[in-house]
């Protein structure tokens, strides 16, 4: 039904709209709680689901370090070893053992004897003290009964070793001597026979020259007034062959 416009009204004119059915101008919404553009940003939470996430990723991490772990140290299994025990092989604490016994003829074993006796004698004679012409005679006399056990083609060679190099210090001491007597150091400084007698070979490499002395004079001094240290290295080489000729080893 249409209503005709009243006198005096021009039919252009709008009507004020009804309102019913209009939303209320936008000074007039009261503020919502809930709407998404007022909310501030620092307000949001974060989802629930990324947390889970993440504990699921760290967990595999953890799982993943872990196994790569015990394979890294777990031993590679070669298959079984080809190769014998050592028949050689001793514990820690099982004593060290034995050398075999030494086996001599009864005449070797003479001879070996012999010449023990005369090494045995030299070590007496230089504890008690004697003078270099007595000395001088008994080394020679202790010489012959040695070379003949050392110059034998039998017998035991670490045996006949052991008491040549303790017939060579006695030796050696009379050389030194006889140069401490005639004042001659040139060429004992340096004779290879220190080198066996460490004691001496100390005493030799510490001597020093000076203003009115040579390096190889004053090593020469320090050997022929280390006597006693010679005889001390031949005493020391004249145990090992007691301890070699001695009835537990023959």
């Amino acid at each position: 039904m249409t209503t005709e416009p009243s006198a005096g009204q021009s039919p252009f004119a709008r009507r004020p709209a009804s309102p019913v059915g209009h939303a209320p101008p936008l000074e007039a919404r009261a503020p919502s709680e809930h709407s998404a553009i007022d909310r501030p940003k620092s307000s949001r939470r974060m989802p629930r689901v990324t947390v889970l996430q993440l504990g699921i990723v760290l967990q595999i991490v953890l799982l993943v370090a872990i196994a790569w772990y015990f394979l890294r140290t777990r031993p590679t299994y070669t298959g079984p070893s080809s190769a014998a025990p050592s028949a050689t092989a001793a514990p820690a604490d099982a004593p060290p053992k034995k050398a075999p016994p030494l086996v001599l003829t009864p005449e070797e074993r003479r001879l070996a004897m012999d010449g023990l006796q005369a090494l045995q004698g030299l070590r007496s004679v230089t504890e008690a003290g004697l003078n270099y012409v007595e000395y001088s005679r008994r080394i020679l006399d202790g010489k012959v009964q040695v070379d003949r056990y050392v110059n034998a083609k039998a017998g035991d060679i670490e045996l006949r070793k052991k008491m040549a190099e303790a017939m060579e210090f006695y030796l050696f001491a009379g050389d030194a001597w006889n140069a401490k007597i005639r004042k001659e150091y040139d060429g004992i400084g340096s004779d290879p026979r220190v080198d066996l007698c460490p004691l001496l070979r100390e005493l030799r490499d510490r001597a020093r020259g000076g203003e009115y002395i040579s390096v190889e004079q004053a090593r020469g001094i320090s050997v022929a007034v280390g006597v006693s240290t010679i005889w001390s290295c031949a005493s020391a080489k004249i145990r090992e062959v007691e301890e070699t000729l001695s009835p537990d080893k023959t």
